[in-house]
């Protein structure tokens, strides 16, 4: 019968929980990271990351699978795409239940559950989730090859997705309810020198 108790369970397994399970395991402790997603979270969804220290560049899905090799091979135990039915953090004994694993209990408990995409709360955006609408350029830019394209939002993510969007988009028009960007100026640059994407602002919005 397998052993429901860990030393430490980690609740999230994105950069931050992978971070710790690759430090607790490599320390010997016996370490469960509880994901409902896959595995590097967020940073999955990022074309390029060029200001992770020590490395140059890379994507988000490949740092995410090293992070996750790196954890499970110094013997931390994964649970992706899980359902989490109840937990208990009020005894020293902390308890969690999963939708088809059972019970699983542990001395210490981590949450690093992270960020989650924000919807745009418009009409309809439910029912075209998958079918127009989509969080992730990386995971669905290719369906949308040769096709005109609408970036909201005028933040690092925002202007990052669009360029990785000029590969297959025939052209990407920026959608930003302020006048002015909140990114950092390389995204800025990167943007506006960029033939592909055009921009229209709060000013131009009626």
């Amino acid at each position: 019968m397998e052993n429901t108790h860990f030393d430490v369970i980690i609740l999230g397994g994105g950069a931050a929980g992978l971070t710790a399970g690759i430090y607790l395991s490599r320390a010997k402790m016996k370490t469960l990271i509880i994901n409902e997603g896959t595995a590097g979270g967020q940073m999955v969804l990022t074309h390029e990351i060029a200001n992770y220290p020590g490395v140059e560049s890379t994507g988000g899905y490949m740092l995410g699978s090293t992070m996750k090799k790196q954890a499970t091979t110094f013997g931390a135990k994964i649970f992706n795409n899980t359902k989490i039915e109840s937990l208990d953090l009020t005894s020293d004994i902390k308890t969690i239940e999963l939708a088809r694993k059972g019970k699983f209990t542990s001395d210490s408990f981590i949450i690093a559950t992270g960020g989650r995409s924000r919807p745009l709360n418009v009409p309809s955006e439910d029912k075209l989730k998958g079918r127009g609408i989509s969080y992730c350029a990386t995971c669905d830019g290719d369906f949308f090859q040769d096709k005109e394209i609408i970036v909201v939002g005028g933040g690092n993510s925002a202007l990052e997705e669009a360029v990785s969007l000029t590969k297959y988009a025939s052209k990407v028009t920026v959608i930003h309810q302020f006048d002015h960007f909140q990114a950092l100026e390389h995204y800025i640059d990167e943007a506006k020198a960029n033939e592909k994407i055009e921009f229209i602002m709060e000013s131009e919005i009626e």
